[in-house]
């Protein structure tokens, strides 16, 4: 009589949409080879803000998670906020960075809050890679070095981007009651901890 194999029970699916061509896609793709508890896919769509969330509320079902990571870079303000708002009413989460996705980068290295134009990010992780003997520079960076020198620091960005954020709330409460946090002034500034944590990777913290 033949065995039964027995099944593997089916894993929800966590759905990642970016914006991001080379630097969120590039590390969301080495992440998504640590161990989750879910079935992770990474997407890239060549849209704004809101366009993302609006495909992210066509896939979103109750049997999976769907999160959308982009960045201020050079989009409205208006427009990422109504992106924020549709996420909020239909589940969505978001992961968001300002000025760009190389603050998140670079917290698993440094914590700081002080306002960063793109090329000077850029201009640190070119200096910060080639301290660590990779010398193509950063724009060169694909998921083997994201997977050599990043991820094993990703504990570091994730306390360095908690810390921030708690920062910015609490210097915005001093003078607000309200948790309309303006997320679009806030350079530099990601809570892409929070995707971090919600993947349930094996090894954080």
């Amino acid at each position: 009589m033949a065995r039964k194999t027995k099944q593997q029970p089916q894993r929800n699916k966590f759905i990642i949409l970016t914006n991001g061509k080379r630097s969120e896609k590039n590390y969301l793709t080495a992440l998504k080879d640590k161990q989750s508890i879910y079935d992770v896919t990474v997407t890239f769509s060549n849209t704004d803000p809101q366009g993302l969330v609006k495909q992210a509320v066509n896939l979103k079902t109750k049997q999976n998670f769907v999160w959308c990571v982009f960045d201020k870079d050079d989009f409205p303000s208006t427009g990422i906020q109504e992106a924020f708002k549709t996420a909020r009413e239909n589940g969505i989460g978001v992961a968001f960075s300002n000025i760009s996705f190389e603050v998140w980068l670079l917290y698993h290295f440094r914590k700081f809050s002080n306002e960063r134009t793109v090329p000077q990010l850029m201009a640190e992780l070119d200096k910060l890679l080639e301290s660590k003997h990779y010398n193509n520079g950063y724009s060169k960076a694909d998921e083997k070095v994201i997977k050599r020198i990043f991820l094993p620091q990703i504990n570091n960005a994730l306390t360095n981007a908690k810390i921030v954020h708690q920062e910015r709330i609490k210097e915005y409460h001093e003078t607000h009651n309200d948790d309309n946090f303006p997320y679009c002034e806030w350079n530099s500034f990601t809570d892409v901890y929070r995707l971090v944590e919600a993947l349930k990777l094996k090894g954080l913290k």
